[in-house]
């Protein structure tokens, strides 16, 4: 006989019995109250069609050719796919032995034919609740699962992350440290162009602690939930440039070229101050990366409801497998670069948070010797 299908969410019944007015009788009572069912005459035909499609509950008559009704109950247990299926035995024997053995065989229950429609029903719809019950337990306690799993993944990955920028931190903290007392007990034996060239080293050192503290800050306040997006309508250009007049300097030092593309016509919904921070952070690694007399771009150009910004440059680029490490939130990339100018590798971790606060997603595209290009979207009306 063929399915039968009701609402798309029905319980799924399947009948089995070797009488073809069970089938009918039994498979009309339970259509009518909104069950599909599925129908085997047979013991074989019943574990063929179980396993196919494990139903929410199965009906299983006792006396049946080939193999009776406890060998299909072993038969489904014994298999992971069919072992959670509930399994009322429903037969003509009223034996007590017969009753104890259909539960030792795995059954859940047991009617006697001719049964009673309104307690027929009930057993049938109690044990349909309490399987569709227990599998939305297992299914919340697997969410929950994955959930602490991803919690601990994620607390491990921050005390990683916590205890690189430690390390960073005391360095620049150690020799700032030290060179008062270096001044002090060297000050009589020091050229004068000697104690500036270690002012001057000092000063370096203390930029770079700040600087990193202002990022390990703002992660941190990002990461927690702390600092939300703000956002209201900005011109992207204004923030590029914003990112540049900091920049001016460094930009300088090293004979770069650098050129703002986006045009002043491109207004995004976000938070300006975010997104200045992820183009400064993002100009600070092309100027780290590019040698001297080097070319750095930004620019964006509209993609539907997204707007893509790029920052590109003509630097040393990077290849595909420092790529992956850089998209990796798990992994920490620190390189010197070009004039070994140092950094933490918290600016691109940052920059990802940022940016995926606003909805949008970050790419890089680089190739050794060729430059690189760091890209971000933003949806244009947040």
């Amino acid at each position: 006989m063929p399915q039968e299908h009701n609402e798309p969410d029905s319980p799924l019944v399947l009948l089995v019995d070797d009488e073809p007015l069970n089938l009918q009788v039994v498979g009309g009572l339970l259509h009518a109250t909104g069950y599909d069912i599925t129908f085997a005459k047979n013991g074989l035909r019943a574990l063929e069609l179980a396993k196919q499609s494990p139903p929410d509950l199965i009906l299983l008559d006792v006396m049946m050719p080939e193999i009776d009704g406890y060998e299909v109950c072993k038969r489904l247990k014994e298999d992971p796919e069919t072992a959670d299926v509930p399994i009322i035995f429903l037969t003509c024997s009223s034996q007590i032995e017969d009753k104890i053995a259909g539960f030792n065989a795995g059954g859940i229950d047991y009617l006697t034919k001719p049964c009673q429609p309104d307690e027929f029903l009930a057993r049938v719809k109690s044990h349909v609740e309490l399987k569709r019950a227990r599998e939305q337990i297992s299914n919340a306690n697997s969410d929950l699962h994955k959930v602490i799993e991803q919690l601990h993944e994620a607390n491990a990955t921050q005390a990683r992350f916590f205890s690189f920028f430690i390390d960073d931190l005391l360095r620049p903290a150690r020799e700032t440290c030290n060179f008062p007392k270096f001044l002090a007990e060297n000050f009589d034996a020091l050229e004068r162009e000697q104690i500036l060239s270690a002012a001057a080293d000092m000063e370096k050192q203390a930029c770079q602690a700040f600087e990193l503290l202002k990022n390990l800050s703002e992660w941190v306040s990002v990461q927690a939930g702390l600092r939300l997006p703000q956002k209201t309508p900005f011109c992207l250009k204004d923030a590029a440039d914003s990112a540049l007049r900091e920049l001016e300097h460094a930009l300088a030092a090293k004979s770069l070229f650098y050129k703002n593309q986006i045009s002043n016509k491109l207004i995004v919904n976000a938070d300006e101050k975010m997104i200045a921070t992820v183009l400064k952070a993002l100009v600070s690694n092309a100027i780290k990366f590019t040698p001297r007399s080097g070319r750095i771009t930004v620019l964006a150009n509209k993609h539907g409801e997204f707007v893509e910004v790029s920052v590109r440059d003509t630097g040393v680029g990077m290849s595909p497998e420092r790529i992956q490490l850089l998209l990796n939130p798990g992994e920490r990339l620190t390189t010197a670069g070009t004039e070994n100018e140092q950094g933490s590798g918290l600016g691109f971790i940052l920059c990802q948070q940022i940016v995926q606060k606003h909805g949008g997603d970050m790419q890089v595209g680089s190739e050794p010797g060729k430059g690189s290009v760091f890209s971000f979207t933003l949806p244009l009306n947040g």
